[in-house]
């Protein structure tokens, strides 16, 4: 019998969702957590679902295959974020001079181990999940533990980040093979951004093969997601920048989301493309992307149930840029261009504006 790697000691599940536990092997087995407990049959890998549980903790988990036990301790159940991304969230606290560090023992991180160099020679450092005390934390994403320390300290419940993600990888890296290989994904995108070429992980979906797919359905509650790099962009994106950046950071998105749906993702979204292409392009370019930043906003808000207030702000804001972009565009659409003047000059009779 074999855990999935993200299932060690001192883990955080996912509270008020079912709990995923999987694995490999086959035989009769049992699942126990806190005062719960599910039996199954397997004839190679396995997967059972434990009852939602409130945040709280300690607790042990003991699994059974045959006559293999594995037992866990000092689990805790609270809300678990994905980080994923580049390096950027790859940098480590020990590499920061800006975060602070407070060891906090509600707070832990799981750093997903698969790792290749620019020509794909793969490796796996295992790491359990380790509790962010003082020594610890010095190796921890340094943008996944600070998120994760200021949760903490507002929502008083234990937070899991799993950190995921590696330097230099592009969108088609974390995006499923049928996705990246249709033929509308491919005309869609132009030329092959440099780091594809260079760094051979960027290729056949390896990034989203080797370690986000094992990583599934394990529960979580968010995305922390930094990654301001598109796949296929011209080398003077920030100069001259198109709306393929924008495109490309919603393929991944949607993708991410399609996989994880069954956990009703909230998202905590960071991409940069957006704004990047809001600040930089001129003209239509620059309404698709407010429109597409509308868009990403509602796309992933709208799936939240029990929206806070906060949220329902920002779904009515990514409406907002919505109907701005869309208004942006018609206005230099030469067939609407006069209607959108009179519809201008009515709304200013009437307003005094």
């Amino acid at each position: 019998m074999k855990l999935a790697d993200i299932f060690t000691d001192s883990m955080v599940l996912q509270r008020r969702k079912p709990i995923a536990v999987f694995g490999s092997g086959s035989g009769k087995g049992r699942v126990e957590l806190g005062g719960n407990a599910v039996s199954f049959e397997a004839t190679d890998g396995w997967l059972v679902h434990l009852p939602a549980m409130e945040a709280g903790g300690p607790y042990t988990m003991t699994v059974t295959l045959n006559d293999e036990t594995v037992t866990l301790t000092d689990i805790l159940v609270g809300d678990v974020y994905l980080a994923g991304g580049q390096s950027n969230m790859q940098f480590r606290v020990e590499e920061s001079v800006d975060i602070p560090r407070i060891p906090n023992e509600q707070v832990r991180v799981f750093t997903e181990g698969h790792g290749a160099d620019e020509n794909r020679n793969e490796w796996h450092d295992y790491t359990p999940w380790r509790v962010a005390t003082a020594e610890n934390l010095e190796k921890f994403t340094a943008i996944g533990y600070d998120v994760g320390r200021m949760l903490q300290e507002e929502l008083h419940i234990p937070i899991g980040i799993v950190s995921c993600n590696i330097g230099a990888s592009r969108v088609d890296a974390w995006t499923a093979p049928e996705i990246v290989e249709a033929a509308d994904y491919q005309q869609m995108l132009g030329n092959k951004h440099g780091d594809w070429h260079y760094y051979k992980f960027n290729h056949a979906s390896w990034c989203y093969l080797t370690k986000l797919l094992p990583l599934i359905p394990y529960g979580i509650h968010g995305v922390l997601s930094l990654l301001e790099y598109g796949d296929r962009l011209s080398e003077q994106f920030y100069l001259n920048s198109n709306t393929v950046g924008v495109l490309c950071a919603m393929s991944m998105v949607v993708n991410v989301y399609n996989t994880l749906k069954n956990n009703r993702v909230s998202w905590l979204i960071l991409f940069l493309i957006p704004g990047l292409v809001i600040l930089s392009a001129t003209g239509s370019r620059q309404a698709l992307a407010i429109f597409a930043g509308g868009l990403v906003l509602l796309l992933f808000l709208i799936t939240i149930r029990g929206k806070s207030p906060g949220e329902i702000a920002m779904i009515l804001a990514g409406g907002l840029l919505i109907l701005i972009g869309m208004l942006v565009l018609i206005s230099r659409l030469s067939a609407f261009s006069g209607i959108y003047k009179r519809m201008l000059s009515m709304v200013s009779a009437v307003t005094g504006i």
